[in-house]
């Protein structure tokens, strides 16, 4: 007769052997299912992937869109130079009228 090692429950192949038999135990059903959830989990990931890139793109487009600092300086003092020189205008045109009215008023009276 041949002795065989007594194995106590808790080592690694009694262990091991215990997983296998587990695995085993899973029917097909289960096993397709777990596929198809981590097929979905996939394509959830991918089409989270693609909508990030989306929102990324679209930022960049707009952040190239600000305005500058300097941009912004520059066409407030163009406004400012523009703004200056059409009051310059209506003061002399306002002068002007005063002056012709003035005149008019001395020759009829």
């Amino acid at each position: 007769m041949v002795d065989t090692p007594n194995i106590p429950p808790n080592s690694f192949n009694y262990q091991q052997t215990q997983v296998e038999r587990n695995y085993q135990m899973i029917d097909t059903d289960a096993r397709k299912r777990i596929d198809k959830l981590e097929a979905d989990a996939t394509k959830t990931k991918n089409s989270l992937d693609e909508s990030l890139n989306g929102i990324k793109t679209d930022v960049e487009v707009i952040k190239s869109n600000y305005a500058t600092t300097a941009a912004l300086h520059k066409e407030l003092t163009g406004l400012q130079k523009e703004l200056s020189a059409q009051t310059k205008w209506i003061v002399g045109f306002m002068i002007g009228i005063a002056a012709i009215s003035l005149t008019i008023a001395k020759l009829i009276f």
